[in-house]
């Protein structure tokens, strides 16, 4: 009996994290940006990103994470950034729109750069005045689709 209870407890103490959360971005809540959403989420969260329009400069993703577009959520470089930056394993980017990447001669910037990663998957964005719209470097194993 004693030894059941051993082997019960590490399961007992991780099991709140088998279930992954879902975060909502809404300018209109107290989470109006991905980047807090981001600072919020564990590896394995959803977030779903709510119409508007986001200026947050470059946003990092180094883990693993789903993002998902509702409506019209429009992430904009303003002619300076490279918008999203993922250097995890398991992302999913779905829904969004990108536009207005900075552009560079030395450096290659993208709306979305993968740095490294894999088991990445971007799929049904727009993307509009982006220097590159979608870049990999040191990536494996990953879906590009109706973009």
């Amino acid at each position: 009996m004693k030894g059941s209870i051993y082997i019960l407890l590490p399961f007992l103490l991780f099991s709140s994290r088998l279930k992954a959360d879902t975060i909502v971005v809404d300018q209109k809540s107290n989470v109006p940006t991905l980047t807090k959403a981001i600072t919020l989420a564990s590896a394995g969260d959803t977030i779903l990103v709510r119409a508007g329009h986001y200026r947050e400069g470059n946003v990092r993703i180094t883990i693993p994470l789903t993002i998902i577009g509702q409506g019209q959520a429009v992430f904009d470089g303003e002619n300076k950034y490279e918008i999203f930056t993922i250097s995890s394993d398991h992302v999913t980017i779905e829904g969004l729109s990108f536009v207005d990447t900075g552009t560079a001669s030395m450096n290659d910037v993208a709306a979305i750069k993968v740095e490294k990663g894999t088991d990445i998957t971007i799929r049904d964005n727009k993307f509009n005045d982006t220097f590159f719209g979608i870049h990999f470097s040191n990536s494996s194993a990953s879906l590009v689709e109706n973009n």
